[in-house]
C-alpha cells in the first residue's frame, strides 16, 4: 500500500512538472534555455550513473570482471575531470554558434552528411540506454507492485515518454534533481537509522 502511494505521488509530481513546462521554446525543450546550472548538471550526472541501468551494468561488470571493473571508475573520473575543464569552452561555442544539439554543431562544422551519421550514432546508443532504463524500472515496479512485468514495462515507458515528450529537457533536469535527492536519502538512511 505504501509503495502505491509513493508511486502515485511520484507520478503526480512528474505530471505537475510536465504540465508546467508544456509551453516553451525549442531551445527550452532541447537544452533548457542553457540554464541548467551546476547543481542540475551534477544531479543529472549522479542520477545517470546510479539509475537502474547503471546499477545493472555495475553488477554485470562486477560478475564478468571482478575487481578489474573498478578501472571503469578511474576512467569515468578522468572523463568528468576533462568535462569540467572543457564545459566552459563547449558552452561558449554552442552559445556563439546557436547550437541546440551535437547535430547542429556537426552540420555547421562538417556538413549535413556527418551531422546525419553523428545524430544516428547518438540516437542508437541513447535508445539502447533508454531501453535498459525502462526495462530495469519496469521490472522493479512489477516486483514491488505485483503487477505483470509487461504491464509495468508499458506503464514506465508511457510515463517516461509523456514527461519527456511534453516537458522536454527542462522536465528531465527537474526529475534528475529529485532522483539525486532520493539517491542521497537512500545512501544516508542506514546512517540515520543505525547511527554510528
Amino acid at each position: 500500500m505504501t509503495f502505491s502511494i509513493l508511486f502515485f505521488l511520484y507520478c503526480a509530481g512528474i505530471g505537475f512538472l510536465t504540465y508546467r513546462n508544456r509551453n516553451q521554446t525549442a531551445s527550452g525543450y532541447m537544452i533548457a534555455e542553457r540554464s541548467v546550472g551546476s547543481f542540475g548538471i551534477m544531479a543529472a550526472l549522479a542520477a545517470s550513473f546510479r539509475d537502474g541501468a547503471g546499477i545493472a551494468a555495475w553488477i554485470g561488470l562486477g560478475v564478468a570482471f571482478g575487481f578489474g571493473s573498478l578501472w571503469l571508475v578511474l576512467g569515468m573520473a578522468l572523463a568528468l575531470i576533462s568535462l569540467a575543464f572543457l564545459s566552459p569552452l563547449a558552452h561558449r561555442l554552442a552559445s556563439e554558434g546557436d547550437w541546440d544539439s551535437p547535430g547542429d554543431m556537426l552540420r555547421t562544422r562538417f556538413g549535413p552528411i556527418t551531422s546525419v551519421f553523428g545524430s544516428l550514432t547518438i540516437l542508437s546508443t541513447a535508445l539502447l540506454y533508454a531501453a535498459a532504463q525502462v526495462f530495469v524500472a519496469g521490472e522493479l515496479l512489477a516486483a514491488f507492485s505485483g503487477m505483470p512485468s509487461l504491464v509495468a514495462l508499458l506503464l514506465v515507458a508511457i510515463i517516461t515518454a509523456a514527461y519527456v515528450g511534453i516537458g522536454g529537457y527542462s522536465a528531465v533536469t527537474i526529475t534528475d534533481k529529485l532522483q539525486w535527492l532520493l539517491i542521497m536519502a537512500i545512501v544516508l538512511f542506514p546512517f540515520v537509522v543505525i547511527g554510528e
